[in-house]
């Protein structure tokens, strides 16, 4: 099928994409990232085509890049460059498992309940909020609520059988949406505090975030905390 100026230069960045991912790290890109980069541009032109991404990428640039999708997950589709000998790779499930491993590694360990309020589905009717304080937990009112935390909008909300970079993804955008410091979330963090047994974790644990910013004391008062246990 013929193209014009503007597919062509389309198909070029999503094959160097394509490539670079593949030559860089030996991982398939996935449908659902490469929909997502410049501008989300792939989606909506395949939307404008009437097409899924999947569709579109086999209709028209079949000649430079192969599909492949996961057996049992169906929902997980990447595309490799058209030369990449998939059987030899260990076939469609492990190098597309590959992404997966990579992706899960990078994302930091998050409180169980803040990662669960950006999976679990919420009603139509309800709104989400998330604490910012201890204890971290989140809860769906009828009603707003801004007293009780943070409002997670259903837009940051992917889903039970979302990948774990699509969460990561929302979370992100919701920490910055909201100006909200991630540490405050992370599980080691918790971990950490459930741990801690002297003055000095008393003390900082008690400060709100924007407090704890502020914070300046001599290395001899930190000594003093450390070795005053609980």
């Amino acid at each position: 099928m013929p193209g014009n100026d503007k597919s062509d230069d389309l198909h070029g960045r999503v094959v160097h994409s394509v490539r670079e991912r593949w030559e860089h790290q030996q991982i398939p890109a996935l449908l659902s990232w490469l929909g997502s980069v410049n501008g989300a541009e792939l989606s909506r032109v395949t939307k404008e085509n009437g097409l899924t991404v999947k569709q579109y990428l086999t209709d028209r640039l079949s000649n430079q890049v192969t599909v492949v999708q996961h057996q049992t997950r169906k929902e997980l589709v990447g595309v490799v460059p058209i030369g990449v000998d998939v059987v030899a790779e260990g076939g469609e499930d492990s190098i597309l498992e590959r992404v997966q491993r990579q992706e899960t590694a990078n994302i930091p360990r998050f409180h169980p309940a803040f990662w669960a309020a950006f999976r679990k589905p919420i009603e139509n009717s309800m709104y989400r909020y998330v604490t910012d304080v201890e204890p971290i937990e989140f809860r769906d009112v009828s009603t707003r609520d801004e007293g009780f935390g943070v409002e997670v909008g259903r837009e940051y909300i992917v889903g039970p059988d979302s990948e774990p970079s699509e969460v990561q993804r929302k979370i992100q955008d919701w920490l910055e949406e909201h100006d909200v410091d991630s540490e405050i979330y992370l599980s080691n963090r918790h971990e950490r505090l459930a741990e801690s047994r002297d003055l000095l974790d008393l003390v900082l644990d008690s400060l709100e975030p924007n407090e704890l910013k502020r914070v300046t004391m001599p290395l001899d008062v930190i000594l003093k905390l450390r070795r005053r246990l609980l």
